[in-house]
């Protein structure tokens, strides 16, 4: 091999280098939705919703437009190609509270609704605010049961406030990123692309989630977390229509690491997957083998 085809073949060991160290590409993004489209989605299943209440509102939000979501009012029902029986899978989206009428922010603590919830399987996940936490928090379902029970079953959560702060930390006209990933038997959470917790149970294995999912709480549907005992306080908040904003709103079907957890805070969700995959005007290969040799020829 002459010093030309070393050279070769070390720029297409760093190209692909590049591409593989994300670990992540657009082959992975099962959903997005950023509002630029209005309710139609970027989905491996149905780009339009299958299923919808309420007046459907999108308002300038983080990286793109924002879904504006008021509890148990308004939804989005989607469908995905083949069920959501991944073993590892994401979700990440930013989150604001919305402003004027149904407001909210995580000093409160009379806050407690359902924001995004799967259906149509024995299995569902929820990710729901927490009352009285004050919390995000991911929850899994077994035929109805919590699993890890209460309340090891909290395990993956997000706080809406810091020890240092008292009064929030998500505030109206404030976003912030929040992520929920999983594999089999773990889940972590991200919030601003940091670290923010992380729950083992063995019982964490999705094999049957059906084929649906809602952006918003379809109340006949979704399950709704409230600590035992607490039901006669729990149950008039979950009623109040908190508004909500959502944006960038993604599923990915692999579990991810603090590093792209960083990168898609940085870029955006989808737009990390994307820079990922080769550009297709600056770079082709041609593999052309010999008995003793492989010729790598770059097509600009």
């Amino acid at each position: 091999m002459n010093r030309r085809e070393k050279i070769i073949i070390m720029v297409i060991s760093l190209l692909l280098a590049a591409k593989f160290s994300f670990g992540l590409d657009l082959n992975n993004v099962l959903f997005h939705l950023n509002g630029a489209k209005g309710v139609q989605a970027f989905s491996r299943g149905n780009s339009y919703p299958v299923d919808k209440k309420g007046d459907i509102n999108f308002v300038s939000g983080a990286k793109g437009k924002a879904l504006e979501l008021i509890n148990g009012e308004s939804y989005l029902g989607y469908e995905t190609k083949g069920n959501l029986n991944f073993s590892q899978g994401t979700v990440s989206f930013w989150i604001s509270p919305g402003e004027g009428k149904g407001t909210w922010d995580g000093s409160m603590d009379n806050v407690l609704q359902v924001l995004f919830h799967t259906a149509g399987g024995p299995q569902q996940m929820v990710i729901q605010e927490h009352w009285p936490t004050r919390s995000l928090v991911m929850l899994f379902y077994n035929d109805g049961s919590l699993v890890g029970g209460f309340p090891d079953g909290l395990g993956a959560s997000v706080p809406l406030y810091t020890a240092n702060d008292i009064t929030s930390v998500v505030r109206p006209g404030t976003w912030y990123q929040v992520i929920f990933t999983w594999r089999k038997g773990y889940a972590a959470t991200y919030l601003n692309g940091k670290l923010e917790s992380d729950y083992s149970n063995p019982e964490i294995n999705l094999t049957n989630l059906g084929n649906k999912f809602y952006l918003g709480w379809n109340k006949s549907i979704g399950k709704l977390f409230i600590d035992p005992g607490c039901e006669n306080v729990a149950l008039p908040i979950s009623k109040k229509p908190w508004k909500t904003l959502i944006a960038d709103f993604t599923i990915y079907n692999q579990f991810i690491f603090p590093n792209q957890a960083k990168g898609m805070y940085e870029y955006g969700a989808l737009a990390y997957a994307r820079k990922a995959e080769p550009n297709p005007i600056s770079i082709s290969t041609a593999f052309y083998p010999t008995y003793h040799k492989v010729y790598v020829t770059i097509f600009s």
